[in-house]
């Protein structure tokens, strides 16, 4: 056989793996998906950012506004979001377990091309992390992120890619219309989730989300959370928890959301930063050490301060009584429903829950004293009164 011959047929069988992922592509990174290009892999978000942006949330794609934040960012209603902060078309770029500098490097290269022009922000309690680090079991994949072309070649020749490109087109056949394992194809289990429930952690339906919420605490998560209650005892003082002032805090303990924030607000002062704090159920500050819930208690003074010289960021923040002290709008210690999610939308969409420098240490007296007002004797117990926050987070009854 002649050497030409040879090379060719040698290179031809060295392009096979690349070029089927380069077909299949599960992430979406080459191009839109052959096989069900309006769905995404759940729980990949790290790994399909890269070609969500490129190929979904482009110049050509009207989207104008991004959600963004960690896990507790993955309720937002995406017409709402849009309507809320005075956009036109919105789409979630939120992933769970997001660090700081995982979102921060997500929205720089979402805002870059320069057609979005809102930025809704959820800052939740794991900004408690510097910006170098990654909340994540693997590393984070700086090389889908880059512009270099050689660093693809760590998704085109990845045997996980290959063994994860087979399941996507299995999953997508005519042959299976839904997704299934298909372990005799040696690949693993492909869990899709269609464009308007991207990022999500719980359905659309109200009946499933009551399932959802009525099933949150099992016979082991009780068990985590009761383990931390003890930890904590020694903090309280009568049954209650003491917090230092926000003057006694170190001057560092917002480092993470000074570098950031002010990074990318003045370097994109046309684009508006809608920054919210969120509503964390009271268990949570009783069941975290004092340093985490120290930061979580300041952490909206803490952002009103850093966007006051900014006029392109406001801050929002939720701390109703009705809703922090109440278990039934939460699946753990921190993730509230898809109700709150809306009500937090609606409540900005009226202009309400507008955090500035002359009302954000009231805001905290007052999230203070719900959570000293928390039953933490009795952290499980559910009220007996009708919820006042609707599903479609609208205020119905008034605690």
């Amino acid at each position: 056989m002649r050497p030409k011959l040879l090379i060719t047929l040698f290179l031809a069988i060295l392009a096979l793996p690349a070029l089927f992922v380069y077909v299949a592509d599960p992430y979406q990174y080459f191009h839109k998906s052959f096989f069900a290009p309006d769905k995404f892999l759940k729980g990949s978000q790290r790994f399909q950012m890269p070609g969500i942006l490129r190929h979904y949330v482009d110049k050509d794609s009207g989207v104008d506004t991004i959600i963004a934040g960690a896990s507790l960012a993955q309720n937002y209603d995406l017409d709402l979001t849009a309507k809320a902060v005075g956009g036109n078309k919105a789409f979630s770029l939120s992933f769970p377990g997001g660090a700081p500098g995982e979102q921060a490097l997500i929205i720089e290269k979402a805002l870059k091309p320069g057609h979005i022009k809102h930025v809704f922000w959820t800052i939740d309690p794991g900004w408690r992390r510097s910006i170098d680090e990654a909340n994540n079991s693997r590393t984070f994949p700086h090389f889908l992120y880059n512009s270099n072309w050689i660093d693809d070649l760590n998704y085109a020749y990845g045997a996980d890619d290959m063994n994860l490109g087979l399941s996507y087109i299995m999953a997508n056949s005519k042959h299976s219309p839904k997704w299934q394992s298909y372990e005799k194809y040696g690949a693993a289990r492909v869990r899709m989730s269609p464009y308007v429930m991207y990022g999500s952690w719980a359905p659309l339906d109200e009946k499933r989300m009551l399932r959802v919420n009525d099933q949150i605490y099992r016979e082991g998560k009780i068990k985590l959370i009761n383990k931390r209650l003890k930890a904590q005892q020694s903090d309280l003082t009568n049954g209650k928890l003491t917090f230092p002032t926000y003057a006694d805090l170190d001057k560092d303990s917002f480092k993470t959301e000074t570098e950031i924030l002010t990074d990318l607000f003045e370097r994109y002062p046309d684009v508006e930063f809608t920054i919210v704090a969120p509503p964390i159920f009271s268990l949570f500050y009783y069941s975290r050490s004092s340093g985490i819930r120290d930061l979580t208690v300041h952490r909206a003074r803490a952002l009103v301060e850093i966007s006051a010289d900014y006029p392109n960021a406001q801050v929002y923040g939720f701390n109703d009584p009705d809703i922090i002290n109440d278990i039934r709008y939460y699946k753990d210690e921190g993730h509230y429903d898809r109700g709150i999610s809306r009500y937090i939308l609606r409540q900005i969409a009226e202009g309400e829950r507008k955090l500035t420098l002359d009302n954000v240490d009231e805001y905290t007296d007052n999230l203070i004293k719900t959570i000293h007002q928390f039953d933490v004797e009795n952290p499980f117990a559910k009220p007996d009164f009708v919820k006042s926050i609707s599903f479609e987070g609208e205020r119905v009854q008034s605690k």
